[in-house]
């Protein structure tokens, strides 16, 4: 059984007209465990938030605009921090993100 209080704690938080969510497993020295990779790179497909810094890329994102910080969060990722203007969407994955199948001892 791991540990995951600290995780338990990240909030969507409001700033500068953006809601923000930073998941960090540093404290309870967890990394993302690949269910939790897997979870996060299908929240950031169909959910209307993305990493930050970056922009959201999805719908109608222009053709000739180059993406920022695009890549999708992988197994053994300590912390992720995302953005977007809906904190629905970020409570939603908060909640999910604090299941202990999301979550494995650090190496």
């Amino acid at each position: 059984m791991i540990s995951i209080a600290g995780v338990k704690k990240c909030r969507p938080f409001f700033e500068d007209g953006k809601w923000f969510l930073f998941l960090d497993g540093h404290d309870d020295k967890v990394v993302l465990s690949r269910a939790g990779a897997e979870d996060l790179q299908i929240a950031l497909c169909n959910l209307p938030i993305y990493k930050h810094p970056g922009l959201f890329w999805g719908y109608n994102f222009p053709k000739d605009q180059a993406l920022c910080n695009c890549e999708l969060p992988e197994a053994g990722d300590v912390c992720v921090f995302l953005t977007s203007q809906d904190n629905k969407a970020l409570e939603v994955l908060a909640n999910h993100m604090s299941a202990d199948h999301c979550w494995e001892h650090e190496c």
